[in-house]
């Protein structure tokens, strides 16, 4: 049977561990959000051509779907 300092030194290992790794999950988790909103465009940004274009896409797919 394992005595009582080691298991508690695992216990604190593991304890270590998880911390971690919930620390960088949480880092990365920041980064992928802070690389989305880079990324991400604003409907002012658009030229009205550009705006046109998204608008005759918009319109093609939404007709395809309503017959789904």
């Amino acid at each position: 049977m394992i005595n009582k300092d080691k298991k508690d030194r695992v216990v604190r290992q593991f304890v270590t561990y998880c911390r971690m790794a919930l620390r960088y999950e949480k880092i990365n988790y920041y980064n992928e959000r802070k690389r989305m909103a880079e990324r991400e465009s604003h409907m002012e940004m658009f030229s009205e051509k550009q705006l046109e274009t998204v608008d005759k896409i918009f319109d093609k797919y939404t007709c395809l779907f309503q017959f789904i």
